[in-house]
């Protein structure tokens, strides 16, 4: 997106080109959903996709982007120009030659990328990796079973112990399936100053932890018993 920023066909709003380009952008890398064009009210003037009208003003990456003229992470969406899908959104600002800001560029990221880093990973039996966004919205669970579904919010006691602490933390609570987990989480920021934008979870049923040592204690006491 920096790049893209400092592109003349953008900077100067070449509509035609701005349209190629991102198109050109799109077809290269298919993680992408689309990437925009827009201008100071929100409004989008280009697209790699086909759309007809759109206004971005109330996305939180935008608002973010063009209030404090630099790149910014959203969160949870459902795109809205040239297609409708479940996306994570970036934005970041266009200055003109002046560095007077004209619009911003928005891009938006399928979901289904996270499964490239967790497809191919093997889980104890019914343990999860997940990922949420700032408000505790699912971008991605793994296996995906059905229990949390993209989009959905995490359960309210699994979120308030987030909220509780600032660099992560381990607790034992239940998921949205009852059963009882060990679980782990760490926020994602882009600075320490900064707000998490992202958090990464994994959980492991608390039975399939205690089992060794709930056996070894079983094995102790019997042994205990034979001798006395």
């Amino acid at each position: 997106l920096s790049t893209l920023a400092l592109l003349p066909a953008v900077r100067q709003f070449d509509i035609e080109a701005s349209r190629h380009i991102f198109a050109e952008l799109l077809n290269t890398y298919p993680d992408y959903l689309n990437i925009t064009l827009i201008n100071r009210q929100g409004d989008v003037v280009a697209s790699g996709l086909p759309y007809v009208t759109a206004n971005l003003a109330d996305r939180k990456h935008v608002r973010e982007a063009l209030e404090k003229r630099t790149f910014a992470i959203g969160e949870f969406i459902i795109t809205r120009v040239g297609s409708t899908a479940p996306a994570f959104a970036f934005a970041y600002p266009v200055l003109d030659e002046n560095g007077e800001l004209v619009g911003g560029l928005t891009a938006a990221v399928s979901l289904a990328r996270f499964a490239h880093y967790f497809d191919a990973t093997t889980l104890p039996p019914q343990a999860f990796i997940a990922a949420s966004d700032h408000l505790g919205v699912r971008l991605y669970e793994y296996p995906a079973d059905g229990h949390g579904q993209i989009g959905s919010l995490l359960n309210g006691l699994t979120w308030q112990q987030t909220l509780s602490e600032d660099r992560g933390g381990l607790f034992i609570g239940s998921g949205s399936d009852g059963i009882r987990r060990v679980i782990a989480y760490e926020p994602v920021r882009l600075t320490d100053n900064d707000l998490p934008y992202i958090y990464l979870w994994a959980g492991v049923p608390e039975a399939q932890i205690l089992h060794p040592a709930n056996s070894a204690l079983m094995r102790n006491i019997l042994l205990l018993l034979v001798i006395v």
